[in-house]
């Protein structure tokens, strides 16, 4: 069962680590799965001394 006043729900396997969170209608869960090779490079990434990664709107 699905906590009532869910944020994210992070659920982890041997092979992966799925994030899921509703939408902000509410009508459908959004999922993200990572590898464990992504999530070891994520973490990796995030304690870089340099640069950042953003994504800007345009106009």
């Amino acid at each position: 069962t699905r906590p009532l006043n869910e944020d994210v729900v992070i659920l982890g396997f041997d092979d992966r680590v799925i994030l899921e969170q509703m939408s902000d209608d509410g009508e459908e869960v959004v999922r993200i799965t990572l590898s464990m090779h992504q999530l070891t490079e994520l973490r990796l990434a995030l304690n870089l001394p340099e640069g950042n990664y953003r994504i800007e709107k345009e106009g």
